[in-house]
């Protein structure tokens, strides 16, 4: 990935996301549990009530009203169906105690069988399961859904964040880019942040070799042109009394030669000074 800012954001997004999925699927796996549970109490405290009731010696009219997402049955002794709701069958339901699922009326049913002396009589209530987790199922989304929204927010204060913690860098580049070719002094950041410091450090070790180098080329053009100056001026000298005065010709030719090797001289050392290494 070629941006810093980006890898950044979406490695946070990333786990943000994952860390909330994972909190998220904890908590509707908590939550239905619990909502199963106040269900279940809800059938209890249900069960209890027509247990309480007097178990009549006749078979009453069914209960009207039912919405269909709920039945009961009270059964006494013989295995009479003494009472019942509407939508409940007119045959006892035949469930082990305690609480089970079945499949009655075309739906699947959380059933609570419970019994209760004297006289003997035992009160079934059930609930459809799919109502059940469906109800459940709206109230765990509606607390976890917020947690998922957020998202979209918690990126945009990243992307701010990230942005505001990569400024440095930003000066850093624009400071560089503002210097002049020939500026080798050290930046100045002004407190850097700690992770800065070791590439603000290697670039004012960097300007200061880049400086020195800069000088002895600078110095050492200086005294190549004083060296050179000398045998350079004398050749001229005696080429120009050569020509002035022909008579004399030889002479000054002859002065000529400790000039050109001293020259040569400096020349070969010069090549050999360009082909040594900076530290030598």
């Amino acid at each position: 990935m070629t941006s810093l800012r980006q890898y950044l954001i979406i490695s946070i997004l990333a786990s943000l996301a994952l860390a909330n999925f994972l909190a998220a699927l904890h908590g509707y796996r908590t939550s239905m549990a619990e909502a199963q549970s106040l269900f279940d109490h809800k059938l209890m405290a249900a069960s209890r009530r027509l247990l309480a009731m007097p178990l009549p010696d006749h078979v009453l009219p069914p209960a009207p009203g039912s919405e269909g997402d709920e039945l009961f049955q009270l059964v006494d002794g013989a295995g009479r169906v003494v009472w019942r709701s509407e939508n409940a069958p007119a045959d006892a339901i035949t469930v082990a105690p305690g609480f089970s699922e079945a499949n009655l009326v075309g739906y699947r049913w959380r059933i609570l069988s419970s019994d209760a002396e004297p006289p003997l009589r035992r009160a079934i209530v059930a609930e459809r399961t799919d109502l059940r987790y469906n109800l459940a199922e709206s109230v765990v989304l509606q607390s976890v859904l917020p947690v998922l929204l957020v998202l979209p927010l918690a990126g945009l204060l990243i992307w701010l964040i990230v942005g505001h913690g990569l400024k440095s860098l930003s000066e850093l580049a624009n400071l560089l880019r503002r210097r002049s070719a020939d500026d080798f002094s050290e930046l100045a950041i002004e407190p850097p942040p700690s992770e800065l410091v070791p590439v603000v450090s290697a670039i004012n070790s960097s300007l200061r070799r880049l400086g020195a180098a800069f000088e002895r080329e600078r110095r050492f053009s200086a005294d190549a042109a004083h060296e050179l100056r000398t045998p350079i001026s004398a050749i001229n000298m005696h080429l120009h009394n050569a020509l002035a005065d022909p008579d004399s010709a030889a002479e000054s030719l002859q002065k000529l030669e400790p000039d050109v090797q001293r020259l040569s001289h400096l020349v070969e050392q010069l090549l050999l000074l360009n082909r040594a290494s900076a530290e030598h």
